[in-house]
């Protein structure tokens, strides 16, 4: 499986960052004003809004924010660990240089959204829907992506590392050069003539399941 290097996140120390609460966002997110070297610590949120919101250099730990909406958001340099952002909406999301550590995201709305140096690690995502978005310099790790969508996506140089795609959607998106070696990808959704899968890597036991796909016959030497 090839690895790509991703720029990581340049966030400060936790001792020098500013506490953040949950007004801070929603305040900035109303006046558009950029917020920069936060940390915020067990937020809860429940159906906010959030929309427009600037965060930079932040950390966010053990954060809840279930159906809020990052619409039109923008994070560069920020790591988010142990939260969750089910049911939230980040259409037309811009993320550069964001780190999410065991993170949960069901049925969460990434769509239209640019993703660089976008790093997520043994996160929940299950049901998601990244429909029409950019990855560029992307690692999923470990993952969970049962049931999402991936349709109409870009990706460029993102690397696919055990991570389960199984039934995922990948209609209308090129998989070329996309290592899917060490992930599921059972019952993916693709086009009726699968022209997306050429150029993808797969291993063995997934080429003899996607072939089925084309109405391949696969044999064993013995029969």
């Amino acid at each position: 499986m090839k690895k790509y290097k991703i720029a990581k996140p340049m966030v400060p120390e936790v001792p020098l960052l500013r506490r953040g609460e949950a007004e801070t966002l929603s305040e900035a997110a109303l006046s558009e004003q950029a917020l920069s070297e936060l940390s915020f610590e067990k937020i809860d949120g429940e159906a906010e809004d959030y929309k427009n919101v600037v965060v930079s250099q932040s950390l966010f730990a053990g954060c809840s924010f279930h159906k809020c909406s990052f619409e039109n958001g923008e994070f560069a340099n920020a790591i988010f660990e142990n939260c969750d952002f089910s049911g939230c909406n980040f259409h037309n999301i811009y993320l550069s240089k964001v780190h999410f550590v065991n993170c949960k995201g069901l049925g969460s709305l990434f769509t239209n959204g640019m993703f660089k140096d976008v790093f997520f690690e043994s996160c929940n995502l299950a049901m998601a829907n990244f429909d029409y978005s950019k990855l560029e310099f992307c690692v999923f790790k470990e993952c969970q992506l049962l049931d999402s969508n991936l349709a109409y996506c870009h990706f460029k140089n993102t690397t696919w590392d055990k991570t389960n795609l199984s039934r995922a959607s990948f209609f209308q998106t090129p998989l070329k050069k996309q290592d899917f070696t060490t992930c599921e990808l059972e019952g993916i959704v693709l086009s009726e003539n699968p022209i997306e899968l050429k150029g993808a890597i797969v291993n063995t036991y997934q080429a003899v399941d996607l072939a089925k796909r084309l109405g391949v016959i696969v044999r064993s030497m013995e029969e």
